[in-house]
């Protein structure tokens, strides 16, 4: 509903999925026939109606026990299948759907800048309150500016940590956006501009702290019923002590609030924003947030805490030479990128979230 609203207001048309439609699809079509592997693949990239009631006949716990069993294989041949995945989308998809919205040379440039400013910009206050859910359909762009405009907030705080098939990985950085600024640097580039916001970010860091502080006070509704659900399968018990050695008891409770049982899922989840404006790496606070979710106490625990800290990783990972609270902004973005650019979180990721994109 939302989506639709903006696009009557606005110039924007069109969805970061449509650029597979609208670029993939007919290149396919001119260099060759589409074959069944072809159509396959297509459909695996977009969503449709009858993709999703085939996907509704199979029980949720079971596609999520398929994924999560796939956490203690992840090695080359899951990686290397990702990378065919990567190789079937031509990595510059992005860049031309840009360049047929600029009249000339010159807009081009211009709207591509903006498209990669919004996108750190977009991104990096989404990975400080923890916005997940960040699959194609997500993410909007204006035509008239190239702004992009993210919608779907409901996966904040780290909920897409906790579902059945967690998303390990802290933000969206994929192939396309890692190519959007060719033949310059685009990595190189996206870093710089995400560590002026992340240092702008920490350096009002209190401010932002004292509106989350409300959460803590006045909780969702959902929050107090993932605080009940997830009570007895997280360390609650361990984040309820925790909290009660670190208040001050100044702070006036209200509401649902007052009761220790609810109270310590809204105190994490700020406390874990916190950890991030504090400049600890990513993959650290990420293994602390698992606490408040029912992964704590389940088999694949030790091994999600393997692959998040880049121990199964198939190149050697940057993050794990830096200590868990970061001297500089800059180091404590360098091991954000390399967490999102993970291939071995990426190739085990919920297909929905097109991953190889």
């Amino acid at each position: 509903m939302l989506e639709r609203q903006m696009r009557q207001d606005t110039s924007i048309d069109f969805t970061l999925v449509d650029v597979i439609r609208n670029q993939y699809i007919p290149n396919l079509c001119k260099s060759t026939r589409i074959n069944n592997h072809d159509n396959n693949f297509i459909n695996s990239t977009t969503t449709t109606k009858k993709k999703k009631k085939k996907l509704q006949r199979i029980p949720i716990i079971f596609v999520c026990k398929m994924y999560t069993y796939g956490f203690g294989n992840v090695g080359k041949g899951i990686v290397e299948g990702f990378h065919e995945c990567e190789k079937r989308l031509h990595m510059n998809l992005l860049q031309k759907c840009i360049l047929q919205l600029a009249r000339n040379n010159e807009s081009y440039i211009q709207l591509r800048d903006v498209f990669a400013r919004t996108l750190a910009v977009y991104t990096t206050c989404g990975y400080i309150l923890g916005i997940g859910d960040r699959h194609l359909d997500n993410y909007l762009v204006d035509q008239t500016t190239g702004q992009i405009i993210g919608i779907d907030f409901g996966a904040a705080f780290g909920y897409g940590l906790g579902l059945g098939v967690p998303e390990m990985m802290p933000l969206r950085y994929t192939r396309q956006f890692q190519h959007l600024m060719d033949p310059l640097d685009s990595p190189f580039l996206f870093k710089t501009d995400v560590t002026h916001t992340l240092r702008a970010l920490q350096k009002n860091k209190e401010n932002l702290l004292n509106v989350m502080n409300v959460f803590i006070k006045e909780p969702s509704l959902d929050w107090v019923e993932m605080a009940q659900r997830n009570f007895k399968d997280s360390n609650a018990e361990f984040l309820m002590r925790t909290n009660a050695s670190t208040d001050d008891g100044d702070e006036e409770n209200s509401g649902s609030a007052n009761n220790p049982d609810i109270a310590w899922y809204p105190k994490h989840k700020v406390e874990i924003a916190k950890m991030k404006l504090n400049g600890y790496k990513s993959s650290y606070v990420m293994v602390e947030e698992i606490q408040s979710t029912t992964h704590y106490k389940a088999h694949h625990y030790q091994v999600m805490k393997r692959i998040i800290n880049g121990e199964l990783s198939n190149v050697h990972s940057k993050r794990l030479k830096y200590p868990d609270q970061c001297e500089t902004v800059e180091d404590q973005v360098e091991c954000l990128i390399d967490h999102a650019m993970d291939d071995s979180i990426l190739s085990i990721t919920w297909q929905g979230w097109s991953s190889w994109v």
